[in-house]
């Protein structure tokens, strides 16, 4: 199981770049069913097979996240124009930074 999870580690970034859009839901896919089929596993007391499914959810969940950055960046995103950002004192917050700010807000109000 941990040399299919290195298998889809390893030709994941390719079908990403070749066909993000079917690489995403097809990791998305897999993530979703491994990760289903560890907790099977983890309820039939098969803890290696789990850690090894769990493993194989993790590779394909990077891989969709990957593939989804790679076709965003190839077709663009789905509302045209600059994405929104925060300034504070002129300072350009990254996207990161810009969801940290917006749930501090939301939590002092």
């Amino acid at each position: 199981m941990c040399l299919t999870a290195l298998g889809i580690g390893c030709a994941g970034p390719f079908l990403a770049v070749v066909v993000p859009r079917l690489a995403r839901v097809a990791a998305l896919v897999v993530a979703a069913s491994a990760f289903g089929l560890a907790l099977a596993a983890t309820f039939y007391q098969q803890p290696l097979f789990a850690l090894g499914l769990i493993t194989l959810a993790i590779a394909a969940a990077v891989v969709a996240s990957w593939g989804g950055e790679r076709f965003i960046e190839a077709v663009g995103p789905l509302v045209p124009g600059p994405r929104p950002r925060h300034t504070v004192r002129d300072v350009v917050l990254t996207s990161a930074q810009s969801r940290s700010l917006d749930y501090l807000l939301l939590r002092t109000r």
